[in-house]
């Protein structure tokens, strides 16, 4: 038996652990070899094979991968960090925390833990104390799991398990990565927030203080959306959402009384829905962005959305797969072009709001 690590480049990593069977078959020599595997049956699918799933004594996952920290906030940060056993017996130690970066790191005094018996999670609740002076700047904070003999665990290992597909570990180094940033609200009471698809952009708004309130069925179709002072559309909301398309003359009556809706990236069921308040198309075909490297030219950068309430340049705005698709000319009128991007072939692609 060979333990064999992951590749890049292939559908699937070879699995973990194989047998090798050598022979003689009448006179013929014969090698084979087989994954291993465990074998169950299923009344409903049959014969269900699910591959060896390696993992360390104990898994490290922390909750947040990123936190974004305002540099005019000194109050400690909550991370919250599951830690899971897979020995046999409990498993004590202590969660450490160490940091890099060009920045001063938040501090984590030690947390002792006790795993009392394989496969339960215990989730605990760090508290980040910030240094004195936050300045811009990034760090990263490993951390581990270190138990009372000296052995050090720090990495995670979920697995992508779907119907289709074969279930395949990916592994995930318990560390979080913090962005120290100069960083400045609006005045803002309330803000609400439609969920996109796979969206967890309400997370790290909540993360530099926006107060944010995501927006159910019931809010959108009955609710008093003045109580807002901006509504934020998550990416692909319209396609996952019914009740949004069913509110969307709610939304567009709230804009035309003052209030601020701001919609994410959308697809073509957004313009068949004619869910904008003036004419948009799309090209069909549609064009897109393929270097990620495109330049990205501000074509009015006096503009209130580049300079209030922070500043914003070519340097911050980043590229974000499939977001800027051509749209017509016919929008001219209504709609102000604010900045332009070069893609790798064909057109231009504008950006509008």
């Amino acid at each position: 038996m060979r333990f064999l690590g992951l590749r890049r480049g292939l559908p699937f990593g070879p699995p973990p652990l194989t047998a090798r069977f050598s022979f003689t078959l009448e006179g013929v020599p014969v090698t084979l070899e087989r994954e291993v595997v465990h074998l169950h049956r299923d009344q409903a699918v049959g014969e269900v094979r699910r591959p060896l799933r390696v993992v360390p004594e104990v898994e490290v996952a922390a909750a947040d991968g990123l936190l974004v920290w305002p540099v005019q906030s000194g109050q400690p940060r909550r991370l919250r960090v599951t830690l899971t056993s897979h020995a046999k017996g409990p498993v004590r130690g202590r969660l450490e925390a160490t940091a890099e970066g060009n920045a001063p790191a938040p501090t984590l005094t030690p947390v002792p833990f006790t795993l009392e018996s394989a496969g339960e999670p215990l989730s605990l609740d760090l508290s980040l104390v910030p240094p004195k002076k936050l300045a811009p700047g990034q760090a990263t904070l490993h951390l581990a799991a270190v138990l009372e003999d000296g052995r050090r665990f720090d990495l995670a290992v979920p697995e992508v398990d779907y119907p289709h597909i074969r279930p395949t570990p990916r592994p995930v180094p318990a560390r979080v990565d913090l962005r120290f940033a100069d960083l400045r609200l609006p005045p803002l009471k309330r803000v609400g927030y439609v969920r996109g698809a796979s969206d967890r952009v309400p997370e790290f708004l909540r993360q530099v203080g926006v107060p944010l309130e995501l927006l159910g069925s019931e809010e959108l179709e009955s609710g008093d959306l003045n109580h807002y002072d901006a509504i934020v559309v998550g990416s692909r909301a319209y396609e996952t959402d019914p009740a949004l398309a069913r509110a969307n003359h709610r939304l567009l009556d709230y804009a035309r009384n003052g209030g601020l809706v701001i919609v994410q990236y959308q697809q073509y069921p957004f313009i068949e829905g004619k869910f904008a308040p003036f004419p948009l198309e799309i090209a069909r075909p549609h064009d897109r962005v393929t270097d990620e490297t495109a330049a990205v030219t501000l074509l009015d950068p006096a503009s209130p959305v580049f300079n209030t309430p922070n500043k914003i340049g070519p340097a911050l705005l980043c590229y974000i797969y499939c977001c800027n698709y051509f749209i017509s000319i016919t929008f001219k009128i209504a709609y102000m072009i604010i900045l332009l991007r070069k893609k790798y072939f064909h057109s231009a692609k504008l950006g509008v709001y």
